[in-house]
């Protein structure tokens, strides 16, 4: 709080609530603040400003706790301003507002807290980490460059960022890639506890997600079982995250598309499915050259005797629709968490991956996280890239 008051920013807030906030307003326009009455500053994202403070609404509703009573605040760096911090209040009457303003003093060292008829309930102070480092695409440039960012700092830039998509590539994963795991996860948490953690695994193995992170199986059964599954990414690395989801008690949800219905498709082509399950099959487009293009390419890469090409086609496209819609459809019912999508790196560059689709649904707010530990890497792959080593441009 003390950084926030500190350097004079902007404060956002809707006109028509000004008697409510009229209290922390006064405090803000002491201190230099500019005042900014908005019709609805969830609309408003102010990003020339060093310190920002929006009352009553905010515009990444996935990084705060909503109450019904008292007065709730959190406090962030901001993402791409060194040194800034954005800030959020809400209040739920005027005598909510006259008591935390009383309390003023006692929130000084608080990055977020909960107050109820003056007694503070919940409160949290945010302690800086560091991490390992993360090479980082910039754009416009067009290419990977020797800058890194620790995982926190990577964590800090994605906190506004509705959807993280983390994709890996399997062959010969670095043994960093654990590790990175873990600190991203944990400093993406410290930064925000509204998180949903979605798999790419079918969604029958829901089930036994749920028990484990229920305590109800083992690591050990956990892992047997999902070595019966293409499960894509590396198990060690999908077991430890799900190990810190169960630390966290943070959501999981398995949205991949079912192994059966996959192999179906693959053996005898999307027509022979039946009219249900043709019913309940994700919008397709089945003519789409580039990834037709794309994956001719991989399928003439098989050594094995593998199905006709059409099959092949639609069955991976089957894949990488029902994820996409799945996906969207939890970004829906989870307004307000932040979500994050483990898969493969297939799954998420451009011309095969997901991330077609959710600009087809209008849906843009989503950075990608490649982990590869080859040393150089397609522009087109992602915004960030861990390699498990020192990283060279394209």
């Amino acid at each position: 709080m003390d950084r926030l008051l500190e350097n004079p920013g902007v404060l956002v807030y809707p006109e028509e609530e000004f008697l409510l906030y009229q209290k922390i307003i006064e405090v803000f326009r002491k201190k230099g603040y500019k005042i900014l009455p908005v019709k609805d500053p969830s609309q408003v994202v102010l990003d020339e400003a060093k310190n920002v403070v929006y009352l009553h609404r905010f515009p990444f509703p996935w990084m705060i706790k909503h109450i019904d009573q008292g007065v709730y605040f959190k406090l962030v760096p901001q993402p791409f301003e060194k040194d800034g911090m954005l800030g959020y209040f809400f209040s739920s009457s005027v005598k909510e507002t006259e008591l935390v303003v009383n309390l003023w003093h006692s929130l000084n060292s608080l990055t977020e807290g909960w107050i109820k008829s003056g007694k503070i309930f919940s409160k949290k102070t945010l302690d800086s980490q560091q991490g390992i480092l993360v090479p980082v695409r910039l754009k416009p440039e067009g290419f990977y460059t020797k800058t890194s960012i620790t995982t926190f700092e990577l964590a800090l830039q994605l906190s506004n960022t509705q959807l993280v998509l983390i994709g890996e590539e399997r062959q010969n994963p670095a043994s960093d890639f654990t590790q990175f795991y873990r600190e991203f996860l944990e400093n993406l948490h410290q930064l925000n506890d509204n998180l949903i953690i979605t798999l790419d695994l079918p969604s029958s193995y829901q089930s036994l997600i749920d028990q484990f992170l229920e305590n109800k199986v083992s690591a050990e059964y956990l892992k047997k079982e999902l070595s019966k599954v293409e499960v894509g990414v590396n198990l060690e690395n999908l077991i430890e995250v799900l190990r810190f989801a169960k630390i966290k008690k943070i959501k999981v949800l398995a949205i991949g598309v079912e192994e059966s219905l996959f192999q179906k498709v693959l053996d005898k082509g999307i027509f022979s499915l039946s009219q249900e399950e043709i019913s309940n099959l994700p919008e397709m487009d089945l003519m789409n050259p580039l990834l037709k293009t794309y994956l001719y390419e991989k399928y003439q890469q098989k050594k094995q005797p593998f199905p006709p090409f059409e099959n092949f086609y639609q069955a991976h496209l089957l894949k990488k629709e029902a994820l996409t819609e799945k996906l969207l459809q939890v970004l829906e019912e989870y307004p307000n968490f932040q979500t994050i999508l483990i898969t493969t790196k297939e799954e998420i560059i451009t011309v095969s991956g997901i991330t077609q689709g959710l600009q087809k649904k209008n849906f843009l707010n989503f950075k990608r996280i490649i982990l590869d530990n080859q040393k150089r890497l397609s522009t087109e792959a992602g915004d960030y890239l861990f390699n498990g080593g020192e990283s060279s441009p394209r």
